[in-house]
């Protein structure tokens, strides 16, 4: 137990200072392009807070590529606290309260429960593995409850556009917290989805600081989710079973 959890503290170390080194480029870039960015002196300005907390969230999801690094997860933890301390200081209370109530509360269950199950690997393992059929059904029912309650119940500015992919975001990160917590492999094709709704929305926005961030999220969110189907045994491959169990004429 103890060489495993030295193996995975250096994961996260390698995963770290791979982060470092992609968000010292991206920082150094778009302080180049744009002059403002980083302006610390803007009491309006949170570049600085949303970097960092982008630079631990991109640590935190290399460091998960090893769907058994339950310290991952501590990462995890501290990105959505600082995220909803951004949100708050930008005025968007509801992801604010969404992230410190909801997503936090998920991660500490997260890094519990796989922690217990990492004790017992040996005698009952604790892979990744996907939906049910069944699973799959409710969680796309849930996704369209989720979609709709934001689009319709709460307050938006902008375009239809910018509207669906916020509600897009919303729903797939509240289902990929929760999905986590059982090491379901289906939060990272939702992870993607919601990358390329980042993009979609902050390039319509021109926000460009967060556009530039949604691409390094695509990048390593994509990376991951092939790691871990590739990590899924053929035995947990749930609502893709089908397709790999037909016999061939």
């Amino acid at each position: 137990m103890k060489h495993t959890s030295s193996a995975l503290l250096k994961e996260i170390l390698v995963s770290t200072l791979i982060s470092t080194a992609i968000f010292v480029v991206v920082g150094l870039s778009l302080k180049l392009l744009m002059p403002g960015f980083l302006d610390v002196g803007n009491p309006e300005n949170h570049d600085l807070l949303s970097l960092i907390a982008s630079w631990i969230g991109a640590s935190y999801i290399l460091a998960v590529r090893n769907p058994n690094n339950y310290f991952a997860i501590l990462l995890g933890i501290v990105m959505a606290v600082l995220l909803s301390w951004q949100f708050y200081l930008q005025h968007f209370y509801d992801l604010a309260i969404l992230y410190l109530f909801v997503f936090v509360p998920c991660q500490v269950l997260t890094f519990s429960i796989w922690l217990k199950n990492s004790k017992k690997s040996e005698t009952e393992p604790f892979n990744p593995s996907f939906l049910s059929l069944k699973g799959l059904v409710v969680m796309l029912l849930v996704f369209v409850v989720l979609f709709c309650a934001d689009i319709f119940l709460l307050p938006h500015e902008g375009s239809c556009l910018v509207v669906a992919m916020s509600a897009i975001i919303v729903a797939t990160s509240v289902l990929c917290n929760v999905l986590i917590i059982k090491k379901k492999t289906d939060t990272w094709y939702l992870w993607v989805l919601y990358s390329l709704a980042g993009l979609v929305q902050f390039s319509v926005l021109a926000i460009w600081p967060t556009f530039i961030l949604y691409i390094v999220f695509f990048i390593v969110n994509t990376a991951v989710c092939v790691s871990w189907i590739r990590q899924t045994p053929k035995e947990n491959y749930g609502w893709l079973k089908p397709l790999f169990n037909q016999k061939k004429p």
